[in-house]
């Protein structure tokens, strides 16, 4: 799976259901990473207290 990172708000985004409610569109560019790398989620989510968005769990509707 692909993740998105937002290191600004210590957040974790599943890179296929990220959408505007999950709210990084105010994380500069370079606080933003993208990864296929599952151990490396889980050291951020395990060692520096970063959390899964509850936005990124299922697609995103329009009218929500």
């Amino acid at each position: 799976m692909n993740y998105f990172v937002d290191h600004q708000k210590k957040r974790i985004h599943h890179k296929n259901f990220v959408g505007d409610r999950c709210g990084f569109m105010d994380t500069p560019t370079k606080e933003r990473e993208f990864t296929d790398k599952k151990s490396y989620i889980e050291q951020l989510e395990e060692q520096n207290s970063y959390m899964n968005c509850p936005y990124c769990q299922s697609i995103q509707m329009l009218n929500q």
